[in-house]
């Protein structure tokens, strides 16, 4: 629906004078739902030239906004360019009136930190981040910082503090009405949980967890993965392996079609 709402607004823009400005967010528009839609090739392909555009006009705000897409983009491809997409988009200027893009770009900036085990810098990225996050009053954002945040304390084995940040975000994601996060959360919650021996409190995420879980179509294993934690429920023993492969599984659909 968005999509065609664009293109009839292109259509319009074609028999109408009009300043450069509009084509280049009609374009910033359509790469934005190319990248939810997971059609990440076409965003790459298509985002340098809107960049030299927007720079070629001076349009800090907007090259900024942009180059949080291209780096997000990279980052879910997993390429090795992404911490420098988002380390270069610090240092912009359109970035500093802007607290959700500012916050939202330490964010991703100590996440990829973390995940190359610069722990101590992540942790200072992530307090550079909190302030502005908050400031910004968008609840997902700071969902989003509870959740990596919590990612990057298990990774370290601070299990009691990963935990606490995990229901922090499912707090903030079920407040929004994102069950599917939620679900997600969930799992990986009780993965944790099983990790420091509370089993019992990991049951009852994934009792929650999976009634949603289970309206989803899945893969096979997938599918398999739900049979093994119903039959765990029953026997009232969380089966460790068949969380990890549902947390797989339900983080492929994610970051493809969201639930």
């Amino acid at each position: 629906e968005a999509s065609k709402c664009l293109e009839s607004a292109e259509l319009i823009l074609r028999g109408t004078p009009c300043g450069p400005v509009l084509p280049l967010q009609i374009e910033y528009a359509r790469l934005t739902i190319l990248y939810s839609r997971r059609r990440l090739d076409t965003v790459l392909e298509r985002i340098p030239r809107l960049l030299e555009d927007l720079e070629l006009r001076g349009m800090e705000a907007e090259t900024a906004k942009a180059s949080f897409l291209r780096a997000c983009t990279l980052k879910e491809t997993g390429s090795s360019l992404a911490l420098k997409g988002f380390e270069s988009l610090l240092e912009m200027p359109g970035i500093c009136r802007d607290s959700l893009l500012l916050g939202l770009s330490l964010l991703h900036t100590g996440d990829l930190r973390g995940t190359e085990g610069e722990y101590l810098t992540a942790t200072q990225l992530f307090e550079r981040a909190l302030p502005l996050l908050e400031a910004s009053g968008v609840p997902w954002a700071l969902a989003d910082f509870h959740a990596v945040v919590a990612e990057k304390l298990r990774d370290q084995g601070y299990l009691s503090a990963a935990i606490d940040g995990y229901r922090s975000a499912i707090e903030k994601c079920y407040d929004q009405g994102l069950s599917a996060r939620v679900s997600y959360l969930r799992v990986v919650l009780a993965e944790t949980l099983i990790a420091s021996g509370r089993e019992g409190e990991a049951l009852t995420e994934l009792v929650a967890a999976l009634p949603v879980i289970e309206r989803e179509s899945f893969e096979k294993e997938g599918v398999a993965a739900v049979a093994l934690l119903r039959e765990a429920l029953k026997r009232s023993k969380a089966d460790s392996e068949a969380l990890r492969v549902l947390r797989n599984q339900l983080d492929r659909m994610r970051k493809g079609v969201e639930l």
